[in-house]
């Protein structure tokens, strides 16, 4: 469900979004989320009703200029998002890091971003 709700987010983005891997020789610009890691916000004497995630967005593209606008516009969707997407009640999405790079595979340049959402589960 989670995956849905940030493929949702993106979407509003740019529809050439995928989890975990981009597809080999894809032409243009596109984005490729995945959950680096899951910790629940456990209570004294119950199971956590809510999780935070580490999100990690990369971004690609064939020019780094288009790579930065497109960052920029992943930024400016989910940087302090609240709401509901689908069923998943997002309490928050916070922007933590971002760094840039060359992917040598597919000769692309990559902008890579961190963010901690929190979600009820």
């Amino acid at each position: 469900m989670i995956h849905e709700a940030i493929h949702t987010l993106l979407n509003s983005v740019t529809r050439e979004n995928y989890p975990n891997k981009f597809p080999q020789g894809k032409p243009g610009d596109y984005v490729v989320y995945r959950i680096l890691g899951t910790e629940p916000s456990n209570t004294k004497s119950d199971l956590s009703h809510a999780d935070f995630l580490h999100l990690i967005i990369d971004v690609y593209s064939d020019v780094l200029a288009d790579a930065e606008i497109l960052a920029e516009s992943v930024r400016t969707e989910l940087d302090y998002y609240s709401g509901t997407v689908g069923t998943v009640e997002i309490t928050s999405i916070i922007f933590q890091d971002q760094s840039d790079d060359l992917d040598f595979n597919s000769d692309k340049h990559n902008i890579r971003q961190d963010y901690r959402l929190r979600f009820k589960r």
